[in-house]
Order: structure tokens, then C-alpha cells, then sequence
């Protein structure tokens, strides 16, 4: 997929932040996001060296990283007016990360910031900075199931702990329409979230779809979708056993290239389900980095959103 620029997100602080810095363009770099970091700006007051405004040109964004630091040298007020003026020449967003500040400064103007003030908002702070930072877009979770109810109680309730939004799909028939509308909106990405062994072995009622069919349905949406800004992300959700005990007939060819798809085991429980799931995450945000296509325009500027 082609990306007009080389980084999405130039990180800026001073060297009083480095560690913090560290951890953040860690934390981005697992999610899929690419981080231009001034890795020999280590002396406080150093304003904007040539590095730092060569990075910038490059990147989509900068996440300008204010603290009682920088803001006491007057740093992060003329790192934001020097992004001001480069926005000039493309690089259209800017986007604060409060750290250790009780109040966003008045230089700021009217951008909304990401507060890091809570360490136990970390992780959801983090996502903030991409859905919709970086991209102007939040992500839905979209079951596709055969139920009258809402399904799968606890991966609901853990993806709203991590801020994700979830939302009761259709079958398999009515699905592909659900997908069209959301998408049409253009402000959401999309996971598709499904069991092609429809809950096996604690489904209550007759199998509605096979899993021959859901594997079709699949393949149509990914058809559909793969290559445009809307691309769509594939999450198994079933039994660590389904593929092995569950009826089916899928081919050798199936089976191997349903491998390669992001899977999450719905059996598991306690702290391991939360683990995985969190990994999971992680790999579906840099499935959907993969697919945002980033033509060199202006963005919008961050709009804030939980």
C-alpha cells in the first residue's frame, strides 16, 4: 500500500521526557504506527534543530509531549508555533499529550489534547493518539451472528474496558449491507467480528449458516474492501477447538489461509482472555494501519472522542 509519507507521527520533547518518549513511541510502534523520534536531542532548550524539522516534513502528525518541563523553558510553546508554520507546507496536524499538566496552556488554542494524567488510562490514551489521531477515525467491532440477542457478554464487556466500541451485526445475509452503511458514513473502520461454528459446542439452536458459508461470506467482504480506505479486518472468534472437533468440511487450502486471520479463542478465561484479547488488539490496529491510505492531503485536525 502506497503512503506518501514515510512516518505518521513525529514525536516531539524535550530531553527531560526522553523515557517517557521512549515508552510512547514503543506503545505506538506495537500498534502499527510509524514514529520519526529525535533520538540525539538531549540538551533542554534545544529549539527545533534541522533533524527535528526534516522529521517533521515527513510525518503526518506531530504529538508534541507537553510537561511542567517544557512548558517551564517556554519549549513546547515555540515547538507548536514552528509545527504552525510547517503546516504551511502539508503537515496539517498537531496533536498534545499532556503529561504531568493539571491544564492544557493557552497556546493550544482550541486543539483538543490527550490527557496521560491517569497511568491506569495509558493503553486507551495510546489508541486515542491513532483512532481518531492520527486517521480522524474510531473503530467498530461488528459481530456478524445468527442470534436474537446480543452474543458474547464477556468480550463485550472487556473491549468496552478498552474503549472499543461494539455493535450487534446481522447474519450473514444482511451483514454486507450493515458494513456498506457504516462504511458509507467514512468515519469508522471496521472488524468484523464472527464464529463460522456459530457458538459451538454451547449454541442453543440448529445451525443457521455452515462454516463453508461463512468462509464465503468472508471472502466476498475482503473482496469487496481490500485495497480501498475502508478495508475491512477479519477477527475469528471461536472455540480453541472448533476447527478440530467442530463439523465441517473446509478444504486443506481453507483451513490454511484461515490461519493467517487474526483468531481469539472465546474459551479462555480470567487474566488470559485479557491478555490475549489486548494482543489481539494490537495486531487488528496494525492490520487497519496497514490499510489507511494516506495520499499526502490535509487531514482534519484532531477532534478528540473517548
Amino acid at each position: 500500500m502506497h503512503r506518501a509519507r514515510q512516518f505518521d507521527l513525529f514525536l516531539s520533547f524535550v530531553s527531560a521526557n526522553h523515557s517517557f518518549a521512549e515508552r510512547l513511541q514503543a506503545s505506538l510502534t506495537t500498534r502499527g504506527a510509524r514514529v520519526w523520534m529525535d533520538r540525539d536531542r538531549l540538551r533542554p532548550g534545544d529549539l527545533f534543530p534541522a533533524a527535528s524539522a526534516q522529521g517533521l516534513a515527513q510525518c503526518k502528525a506531530m504529538g508534541l509531549v507537553v510537561t511542567p518541563e517544557s512548558l517551564a523553558s517556554d519549549w513546547a510553546e515555540h515547538e507548536h508555533d514552528r509545527a504552525r508554520s510547517l503546516a504551511k507546507q502539508r503537515v496539517p496536524l498537531v496533536i498534545p499529550l499532556l503529561f504531568g499538566v493539571t491544564r492544557a496552556p493557552d497556546f493550544l488554542g482550541d486543539l483538543d489534547t490527550i490527557d496521560f494524567a491517569d497511568p491506569d488510562a495509558y493503553e486507551r490514551n495510546v489508541d486515542r493518539i491513532i483512532w481518531p489521531g492520527l486517521t480522524g477515525r474510531q473503530v467498530i467491532f461488528l459481530s456478524v451472528h445468527p442470534g436474537r440477542r446480543a452474543p458474547w457478554q464477556t468480550f463485550r464487556r472487556k473491549l468496552n474496558e478498552l474503549g472499543i466500541r461494539f455493535v450487534q451485526g446481522e447474519n450473514i445475509n444482511r451483514a454486507r449491507f450493515h458494513i456498506r452503511q457504516i462504511a458509507k458514513a467514512g468515519t469508522h473502520r471496521i472488524v468484523v467480528v464472527l464464529d463460522i461454528f456459530e457458538d459451538w459446542p454451547t449454541y442453543g439452536w440448529p445451525r443457521r449458516n455452515s462454516p463453508e458459508q461463512y468462509v464465503k461470506f468472508l471472502v466476498n467482504v475482503r473482496r469487496e474492501t481490500a485495497g480501498t480506505k475502508d478495508d475491512v479486518v477479519i477477527l475469528l472468534f471461536n472455540h480453541s477447538e472448533a476447527f478440530e472437533k467442530a463439523d465441517h468440511s473446509l478444504d486443506e487450502q481453507t483451513l490454511e489461509q484461515l490461519s493467517h486471520c487474526c483468531s481469539l479463542h472465546g474459551d479462555l478465561e480470567g487474566d488470559v482472555f485479557e491478555a490475549r484479547l489486548r494482543a489481539t488488539w494490537y495486531r487488528l490496529q496494525r492490520e487497519l494501519l496497514a490499510g489507511e491510505i494516506d495520499d499526502g492531503s490535509e487531514g482534519t485536525r484532531y477532534s478528540g472522542g473517548s
